[in-house]
C-alpha cells in the first residue's frame, strides 16, 4: 500500500494504492476461494476519483469507480451536500465462479451474468440507474427439485428509484415461465408470475405439473398473492419413511404456569387467496396404494399461516394387503380452515372374498385416524381381515398367518411398510407368505397375471425340502380352478367353498 498527501492551500492533492493478494473467502461448501483486490484514488483539490477491482478465484474481476467532490478544509478534505456525484459498478462473467459465495446453500445457479449500475445525482439526493441480467441460465433448488433452462432475466434501476425486473425459463422439459416484477420508489410493488405446463416440483415422493397466473401486489408491509393454481398431472409417492430422528416436542411448560399467548403474526406479512384445481391427474402410489384424485382448495390466512378449505376427492383406488387387493369405495379429505392443517380423512376400502364383503373403515384426523372393520354378512370386527384375507376363523390361523395379519394391521395403523411388504415388493411379486407347514416351514410366492389367474410358487426350507408350481383360476366367487406340479407329482382339482 502507498500513500501521498497534501493538504495545503492552493497545493490540495492526494494519490494511494493498495494491493490486497491471497485473501481467503469461505464458501458455503467450507472450501476457501482465493480473492485480492486492487485500490486506486486521486484527488486534485476539487474532484476525487477512487477506484476498485476485486476478483475472486478464477472469476472475471468486478469494478467500480466513484467521481465526487472533495473540497480542503483545514486538516480534513470535505464533501459538499450539493456536490455532484458520478459513479459506476461493472461486472460479466460466469455466475457459476462466484456463486459458492452466495449465502444460498440449496440452490444452484449457473449462466452469463452482467451488472452494469449508474450511480448519479448529488451527496444529498444520490440516483441510482443501470441493469442486472443473467443469460443462458440455469436454477437449481435442491429441495423442491425445481429445475429452470434456458433462463433470461432482466432487471433495470429507473433514476427515479423504481424497479423491474422481468423473468422467462423452460422448466427442463416441455413447460414455460414467465414472470415480471416493478417496486415503485414509493414501495408498492406489483408482480405476476406465468406458468404453463410447468414441472415445479420434482422429489422423491412428489412431482407436480402445474399452470398458473398468479399476482403479488401492494405495498411491501401488506402484499396479497392471488390467481388460480392448476395442478395438471402430480405423482404423490409413499416411499419409505426416513430414519427416526429426534422428536421435537415444542415448548415445555411446568405443570401450574398459564398457558403463554400466541405471539403475533410478524409484520409484513402476506396475505393469500388462492384457489388450487385439479380436475383429476393426482396419482398416488405406494404401499400398497394406486389412486387417482381431483382437489377442490381455497388457500387463505398467511404466507407464515395458510388457512386450507376444500376438499380432495379419490376418483378410484385400490389397495393391496397382503397380495389381496381391496377396492377403494371412498376417499376424501376435507380442509376445514383451522391453523393446523390437519384435514379430516374418510376412506372406505372393500373386498369380496370367501363368502363375505368385507370392508375397511378409515375416519378422523390424519394425524390421528380411527381404523375399524366390518362385513356382510355381519362378524365379529377381528374375524372379518382374517377371513377375507387368509379365507378362516381367527382361532384357526396359523403362527405364520397370524404374523402376517399383525404386520398389515400395523401397515393399516402406522402407514409403515413390514418386512414382508418390503421384502414382496423387491421380488415384485403379490403374495409372500410363510407358512411352518407339517414337516418343514415353507415359502410361497406369487402374482397375479391376469384377472382371476394367480400363478405361484412354493418351497419348502429343507435340505432336500419340496418345490412344486401351482395355479389357480377363479370361476366364479365360490369356485375355482386348481392346478399345482412338482418333481414327483402333479394334481388338477375343483375348489368350491361356502362359508355359513
Amino acid at each position: 500500500a502507498e500513500a501521498r498527501f497534501d493538504t495545503r492551500p492552493g497545493r490540495a492533492r492526494a494519490e494511494m494504492s493498495a494491493t490486497l493478494d491471497h485473501l481467503r473467502l469461505a464458501a458455503l461448501d467450507g472450501t476457501l476461494q482465493e480473492a485480492s483486490a486492487k485500490l486506486g484514488g486521486k484527488w486534485d483539490g476539487r474532484l476525487a476519483r477512487l477506484e476498485a477491482e476485486i476478483r475472486a478465484g478464477t472469476a472475471a474481476p468486478l469494478t467500480a469507480m466513484l467521481n465526487l467532490p472533495l473540497r480542503p478544509r483545514g486538516m480534513l478534505p470535505q464533501i459538499p451536500r450539493g456536490g455532484a456525484l458520478d459513479g459506476r459498478l461493472a461486472w460479466s462473467g460466469e455466475i457459476g465462479d462466484i456463486w459458492a459465495l452466495v449465502p444460498l446453500p440449496d440452490q444452484e445457479l449457473t449462466g452469463r451474468g452482467e451488472i452494469d449500475l449508474k450511480i448519479a445525482g448529488s451527496i444529498a439526493a444520490p440516483r441510482l440507474s443501470g441493469r442486472l441480467a443473467v443469460s443462458g441460465g440455469r436454477y437449481q433448488n435442491l429441495t423442491a427439485g425445481t429445475v429452470l433452462t434456458g433462463l433470461t432475466a432482466t432487471s433495470r434501476v429507473e433514476p427515479s428509484g423504481a424497479f423491474a425486473v422481468t423473468l422467462q425459463a423452460k422448466d427442463g422439459s416441455d413447460g414455460r415461465i414467465a414472470g415480471i416484477a416493478r417496486l415503485t420508489a414509493a414501495g408498492r410493488l406489483e408482480a405476476s408470475l406465468s406458468a404453463r405446463g410447468a414441472i415445479l416440483v420434482r422429489r422423491d415422493d412428489v412431482t407436480a405439473r402445474i399452470s398458473t397466473d398468479l399476482t403479488l401486489a401492494g405495498p411491501l408491509d401488506a402484499l396479497r398473492i392471488t390467481g388460480p393454481v392448476t395442478i395438471d398431472r402430480a405423482e404423490v409417492r409413499l416411499v419409505d419413511a426416513s430414519p427416526p430422528s429426534i422428536l421435537d416436542i415444542g415448548p415445555v411448560r411446568i405443570k401450574g404456569q398459564e398457558t403463554p399467548p400466541e405471539p403475533p403474526e410478524p409484520e409484513g406479512r402476506i396475505a393469500l387467496d388462492i384457489t388450487l384445481h385439479a380436475e383429476n391427474g393426482i396419482f398416488v402410489r405406494g404401499r400398497g396404494l394406486d389412486s387417482e384424485w381431483r382437489a377442490d382448495i381455497k388457500v387463505g390466512g398467511t404466507a407464515a399461516s395458510p388457512r386450507l378449505t376444500g376438499v380432495i376427492e379419490k376418483l378410484r383406488g385400490r389397495f393391496d394387503l397382503l397380495g389381496k387387493s381391496f377396492d377403494m369405495v371412498e376417499g376424501r379429505l376435507r380442509f376445514l380452515g383451522g391453523a393446523r392443517i390437519d384435514p379430516l380423512a374418510d376412506a372406505v376400502l372393500e373386498r369380496t372374498g370367501n363368502g363375505i364383503t368385507g370392508r375397511i373403515e378409515l375416519h378422523g384426523p390424519v394425524s390421528d385416524p380411527k381404523i375399524r372393520f366390518s362385513s356382510l354378512p355381519a362378524m365379529p370386527e377381528d374375524e372379518v381381515l382374517p377371513r377375507l384375507l387368509f379365507g378362516t376363523a381367527r382361532q384357526a390361523l396359523t403362527p405364520a398367518q397370524a404374523l402376517q395379519l399383525a404386520a398389515g394391521i400395523n401397515t393399516l395403523r402406522s402407514g409403515d411398510r413390514g418386512v414382508l411388504d418390503t421384502a414382496r415388493d423387491t421380488l415384485g411379486v403379490d403374495v409372500l407368505q410363510i407358512d411352518p407347514g407339517k414337516t418343514a416351514t415353507a415359502v410361497t410366492l406369487g402374482k397375479t397375471v391376469a384377472p382371476g389367474v394367480f400363478v405361484g410358487a412354493k418351497r419348502e426350507l429343507a435340505e432336500e425340502g419340496e418345490s412344486s408350481v401351482t395355479v389357480e383360476i377363479e370361476i366364479f366367487d365360490n369356485l375355482r380352478i386348481e392346478g399345482e406340479a412338482g418333481p414327483d407329482r402333479s394334481s388338477l382339482g375343483i375348489g368350491w367353498q361356502k362359508d355359513f
